[in-house]
This record gives C-alpha cells, sequence and structure tokens, in this order.
C-alpha cells in the first residue's frame, strides 16, 4: 500500500506526520487567538487588565511553541515540558475566562441587548480546548501515530476532524 509520505523527501516527511500537523494547527490557533481578543476586547478599551492576560499569552505562546519545536529531535524533553507548560496555562486561561465572562451583563438583564453585546462566556473555552490537545499531542509518542489502524487511532480521527474540517 501506498502512502502520501513514500513519495516525499526524507526530510520534508516530518511535515505530514499526525503529531506534526496538529502542533502547527495549535502554534496558529494560539497566535491568531491574540488578533480574537485584541478586536474583542478592544471594543472596551481593555477596561479590566485581566483582559490583558490572554493577549499577552497568545502573542508569546506560539513563540514558545515554535522553540519547543526547534528542539524536538536532539532534546524531546524540551519540547514536551514547553508543550505542557502552554497547555496547562492555555486551560487555566480559559476557565478563569469563562468564569470573568460569566460576571457580564448578560444575567443581570434578560434584553435582546445584553445577549448581543454582553461577553460571550463559551469563547474562552477556546483555550481550554487548544491547551487539551497540545497536553494529548504531548502524551502520546510520535511512534504511536500510525494512523486508523494504529494505537491512537481515535487521537488520529480527532486531529483530522480538527485539521479539515473548514
Amino acid at each position: 500500500m501506498l502512502k502520501l509520505s513514500d513519495n516525499v523527501p526524507l526530510q520534508f516527511r516530518r511535515w505530514l506526520e499526525p503529531w506534526f500537523l496538529l502542533e502547527v494547527f495549535l502554534l496558529f490557533n494560539l497566535g491568531f487567538l491574540a488578533l480574537d481578543i485584541l478586536l474583542a476586547h478592544s471594543t472596551n478599551s481593555f477596561r479590566e487588565w485581566a483582559e490583558y492576560i490572554p493577549l499577552y499569552f497568545s502573542a508569546c505562546a506560539p513563540v514558545i511553541l515554535l522553540i519547543g519545536l526547534v528542539f524536538v529531535d536532539r532534546r524531546r524533553i524540551v519540547w514536551k515540558i514547553l508543550g505542557n507548560a502552554v497547555g496547562w496555562i492555555s486551560i487555566l486561561i480559559g476557565l478563569v475566562g469563562v468564569l470573568y465572562h460569566l460576571n457580564s451583563s448578560f444575567f443581570e438583564e434578560r434584553t435582546l441587548k445584553s445577549l448581543t453585546y454582553s461577553a460571550p462566556f463559551a469563547a474562552p473555552l477556546a483555550y481550554t480546548g487548544l491547551g487539551f490537545l497540545l497536553l494529548l499531542n504531548r502524551m502520546v509518542e510520535q511512534t504511536q501515530w500510525n494512523g486508523p489502524s494504529g494505537s491512537c487511532s481515535w487521537l488520529w480521527a480527532v486531529t483530522q476532524e480538527i485539521l479539515f474540517s473548514v
């Protein structure tokens, strides 16, 4: 059976491996969340100091993940530690963000205006989901990513769904 990676030169095969594609997906998503946060929180001129936390985190997290990718072959432990740190911080920011957003005006006044202009309380869960995917990517060894017939078929299916559902 011929695989797509058989026709790709050896130095570029890594770019087709599922763990690497997921890592790049997470890197870009965390980076673009900075733009989302900038647009969303600038509507109220960053009224609360806590609104800067996800902005700074989203600006720094892709750089940290990129540093980890540089070290993935030489010092794999650096890749794991940096990814786990970014993952856990992302989960924490997402959960705390939900609590902050729950204090919005939506629950004070049950009107169409408060529904439209209040903070979207589920939006910070994007950080939580990305953080869990980062942790999952670190828990599975690269050699276990064997596609649908391998030991990580459920994670492979989730990765494909996320990457190609757009």
